[in-house]
């Protein structure tokens, strides 16, 4: 079965861009461009991972990440941010119990696919 990844950017561009070189290398992709319009997407097709910008108007990555996998425990969860200062984002989530791995805007593709195959 081909692993569902679940983009997550307000850039629609850079959601874009990643869901097309993820769609190359095996992966199918979609795309939400927002965090409200992120959950809704998992709940009507889960998907195995979600790839999440943090910094995003209403609804962060954050928050996307912790309600989605409340819901969908196994769905993995990477975030990404051009931002220095993530620290904020994370602590919260790890008051919930969640423990996220971020990677650094812009993502490089060799990077991502290894976080993905992990």
């Amino acid at each position: 079965m081909t692993p569902h990844v679940l983009v997550v950017d307000d850039d629609k561009t850079l959601a874009d861009s990643l869901a097309a070189v993820l769609e190359q290398h095996g992966f199918h992709a979609s795309v939400a461009y927002s965090g409200a319009d992120a959950v809704q997407c998992a709940l009507h097709a889960p998907p195995d991972f979600i790839l999440s910008d943090i910094f995003m108007e209403g609804i962060d990555g954050g928050d996307v990440a912790i309600a989605i996998t409340e819901t969908l425990p196994r769905c993995r969860v990477l975030l990404m941010s051009g931002a220095a200062d993530t620290s904020r984002t994370l602590d919260k989530a790890q008051r919930r119990g969640h423990n996220f791995e971020v990677l650094t805007k812009p993502v490089l593709t060799d990077s991502l696919l290894d976080k993905l195959h992990a």
